[in-house]
């Protein structure tokens, strides 16, 4: 599984939806407000698939990330959320809302969910301004199925490796799980553990030092 290559903005193509200008002001009754979520999510997924972002947040002052922190080549908020050529953009409280909304229909996840860690965005329908989702344009699950095909077609099965070799050793630079945020590949990893096919091993250093045997 190549790595998809980091795009423009350019050269992925939007539904007409995104040129509509109500796109970009959530509806109030239930049935419109429904299907433009909808659209919204398809439409979230897809881009982010594209560019290979795994997380967004409500406010462009918080890094949107393709992975461990380094920004994307798009800016989901100049381009995603906003449409420059019909001059909309949807506020910082409707991205929200949309967040909340693919995190109701397990399509993405708060930070604070997978972490743990305690904080503001808490519940499928928390989230604060300042709140970073993580996109499943892949679940974890598979993310973990993708990472074990690689490991047992090159023969890295009974080896320890760590989550930095795993998502930024020099093996896997070619693989679509490259640069996986830590959060995600946690997940992944959990399914594998429950599945028998990967044991978890606690690391002395920082949490990226943490390993990981496959079996």
């Amino acid at each position: 599984m190549a790595t998809a290559s980091l795009g423009s903005s350019t050269d992925f193509r939007y539904p007409p939806i995104h040129a509509f200008p109500p796109f970009y002001t959530l509806q109030h009754n239930p049935v419109s407000r429904g299907q433009q979520l909808s659209q919204w999510r398809s439409l979230i997924l897809d881009y982010c698939r594209h560019h290979r972002i795994f997380s967004l947040s409500p406010l462009p002052t918080t890094f949107d990330t393709t992975a461990n922190g380094q920004m994307t080549a798009a800016d989901p908020h100049k381009s995603l959320f906003a449409n420059q050529a019909i001059q909309r953009a949807l506020s910082p409280e409707s991205i929200r809302q949309i967040l909340a909304d693919l995190v109701e229909h397990k399509q993405a996840a708060w930070e604070e969910q997978l972490t743990g860690a305690s904080g503001k965005a808490k519940g499928s329908n928390g989230g604060s301004a300042s709140a970073k989702a993580y996109i499943y344009w892949k679940t974890p699950p598979q993310w973990g199925d993708a990472i074990y095909e690689w490991v047992m077609a090159t023969g890295q099965n009974k080896s320890i490796m760590t989550l930095f070799e795993l998502t930024e050793g020099d093996l896997v630079h070619e693989q679509e799980f490259y640069q996986l945020p830590t959060p995600l590949l946690r997940q992944a990893l959990k399914h594998l553990s429950a599945q028998g096919k990967a044991q978890i091993f606690a690391g002395t250093e920082a949490e990226d030092g943490q390993g990981v045997k496959f079996v």
